[in-house]
């Protein structure tokens, strides 16, 4: 399960979500993933989310593989 984390570096405070583990017996960070300083989250949180790409889908397997059966039949 993952949780978020307060890194000090310096003067400044960073957050990570972060995954721990046991390895050999002892607690380790197995992943982690930079999440910003609080003003960004918080502006991220706030912004609105932008629109999701649309995309236009083909149907391709089934034309690639009649091709490849006609390929073999020549």
């Amino acid at each position: 399960m993952a949780t978020i984390i307060r890194k000090r570096k310096g003067h400044r405070v960073y957050y990570y979500a972060v995954e721990v583990r046991r390895v050999n017996g002892q607690p380790r960070i197995v992943w982690q993933k930079y999440l910003g300083k609080l003003e960004d989250i918080v502006r991220r949180k706030e912004d609105p989310t932008p629109k999701p790409i649309t995309a236009k889908l083909f149907d391709f397997g089934a034309i690639a593989a009649l091709w490849t059966i006609a390929q073999r039949l020549r």
